[in-house]
């Protein structure tokens, strides 16, 4: 049966509108109006009052939740999968940083194929290595421990594991091997995004060579901006032509930082994600295999390693929701703030034709909130 939802704000990429409604039809959105042009339509309503009807958020870089991410097992993969319909989020791409990880991804995309989604849908994959430049944090020397040196034969081993479903792939710019990566990343119609890199702001200008066009998690995990070495942060803030993430989460950026990058790069080309590992869990010292991490204050950090220290954050703990909070206290709409999470990433990875906003022809994917 046809479906008429309506709510007191509903967003648009580029507005609000008041009293709004779609039309959902076979899973696909039909029409979009306002309530009054919809009524006495032969459907079933769905009457949000006066809540805020959003399109379904995105998550393009999300890791797992509960303390269970995608390098451990299937299960876990769909276990997010599961958990994140609850946060507002109806699509992610989930993200791995070892060949396992791509592997445990690659079986859960297929047993949603097969079965259709159970819970939040699974866009593809988002290798956050493994070929990355070493974070040296001491304390969690782990963490650095199933990194790969960048080859050629080592990414096609993965990408064959993977199936067609990496979608991106973050890696050390700088390192020996580097640049072949790239090539044959861009190649493959791969994003190429520099990340856990300390390469130099130069470097990432000659990395646009090889087919460098994001960068993931701008600030966090690369070399920062000096008034004397922009670093890979100058260089993603000043360069119109690359793309980045940020986690809006209020704990890995000041809100500051937040701003700066959107007014150098505008909401169009920063996607809010939640690197998220540990959310849903409570306070409290839990040991993944590889490292010890310890949650205070819904706060998840190396244990034992100086809070104050760089890299010492072991992924979020907040949901796409929090992130939003914070952009809209920086003063951006609340529909600007929504799309970081929504169509902004879906462009960004090639998938902005089926999911991402309220458009008709796109997957019928929402999501409610309040105030």
């Amino acid at each position: 049966m046809d479906t008429v939802l309506t709510a007191k704000r509903m967003l648009l990429p580029d507005r609000e509108v008041e009293n709004g409604a779609v039309l959902v039809k076979d899973g696909k959105i039909a029409a979009v109006g306002t309530a009054k042009d919809f009524s006495g339509a032969d459907a079933r309503t769905l009457d949000y009052g006066g809540c805020v009807l959003s399109p379904g958020f995105f998550d393009m870089h999300i890791h797992g939740c509960m303390g269970r991410v995608a390098d451990e097992s299937v299960d876990a993969v769909k276990t997010l999968a599961a958990f994140l319909p609850s946060t507002g989020a109806t699509s992610f791409l989930a993200t791995a940083m070892m060949k396992r990880g791509c592997q445990n991804a690659a079986d859960a995309i297929a047993e949603q194929a097969e079965k259709g989604p159970s819970g939040a849908t699974i866009r593809g994959i988002y290798m956050e290595g493994p070929f990355l430049s070493p974070r040296k944090l001491a304390g969690a020397e782990g963490a650095d421990k199933d990194l790969v040196a960048p080859s050629v034969p080592a990414l096609e081993e993965i990408l064959a594991i993977g199936g067609g479903s990496v979608r991106v792939m973050g890696l050390g710019i700088e390192l020996d091997g580097a640049n072949d990566v790239m090539r044959e990343l861009s190649r493959r119609g791969i994003l190429v995004s520099a990340a856990h890199t300390n390469a130099r702001y130069e470097d990432v200008g000659k990395a646009k060579a090889y087919g460098l066009k994001h960068a993931t998690h701008l600030y966090n995990v690369m070399s920062g901006l000096h008034h004397r070495r922009p670093g890979v942060v100058g260089a993603v803030l000043t360069d119109d032509e690359l793309t980045t993430e940020l986690i809006c989460d209020g704990v890995h950026l000041h809100p500051a930082a937040i701003d700066v990058a959107l007014r150098c790069k505008g909401t169009d080309n920063v996607a809010m994600i939640t690197d998220m590992t540990l959310g849903g869990l409570p306070d409290g010292d839990y040991d993944n295999g590889t490292v010890h991490i310890e949650v205070r204050d819904n706060i998840a950090r190396f244990k034992g390693v100086d809070p104050d220290a760089d890299h010492a954050i072991v992924g979020s703990t907040r949901p796409i929701l929090a992130g939003i909070r914070t952009v809209t206290s920086l003063g951006y709409p609340l529909c600007e703030a929504v799309k970081m999470a929504t169509l902004t990433p879906a462009r960004i990875v090639g998938l902005d034709q089926e999911i991402g906003s309220i458009e008709v022809g796109k997957s019928a994917d929402f999501a409610v909130f309040d105030d």
